[in-house]
C-alpha cells in the first residue's frame, strides 16, 4: 500500500500492511508479488510482455468519477477482506483471533477515514 505524501507511519492501516508482509515473508510467499509478474512471464518464455501500472485509490476520495469509483470498489473489497485475511496472516506472527480483532477496529477506522489517502499500487 501507498500513500499520497508522507506515509502514515502511526496509523493503524500502515502498521497493518507492515505486519501482512511480515507474515507473508514467514511462510515464503511475497504479498507484493505482482511487481514480479513482467519478469516471470519474461522467464516463461513470453516475448514484448507490456506491464501497465496503476494506483487504485483506497476510498472515493480520489479526483474525478472514474477513480472515485474505483476508490469505492476498493475500499469495500478491503472491508470485506480485511478480517478473514488479517486473522490467518496475523495468526503467523503470534496474535490470538481476541488480539487481531481488536487491533482491526483501528484499521477499519482507518480505512474509512477521508484524510488518509492511501492507494493499492497494480
Amino acid at each position: 500500500m501507498g500513500y499520497i505524501g508522507p506515509p502514515a507511519v502511526d496509523s493503524a492501516i500502515y502498521k497493518w500492511n507492515e505486519m501482512l508482509m511480515e507474515a507473508s515473508s514467514k511462510i515464503g510467499r511475497d504479498w507484493g508479488c505482482a511487481r514480479n509478474y513482467k519478469r516471470w512471464f519474461e522467464e516463461a518464455g513470453f516475448e514484448d510482455v507490456v506491464e501497465r501500472r496503476f494506483y487504485w485509490p483506497s476510498g472515493p476520495w480520489a479526483k474525478g468519477q472514474y477513480y472515485k469509483n474505483i476508490g469505492a470498489y476498493a475500499r469495500l473489497d478491503l472491508l470485506r477482506a480485511l478480517e478473514p485475511v488479517s486473522l490467518k496472516m496475523f495468526g503467523l506472527l503470534g496474535y490470538s483471533p481476541e488480539k487481531t480483532k481488536e487491533f482491526l477496529e483501528g484499521v477499519r477506522d482507518d480505512i474509512l477515514n477521508p484524510k488518509i489517502r492511501a492507494y493499492v499500487p497494480v
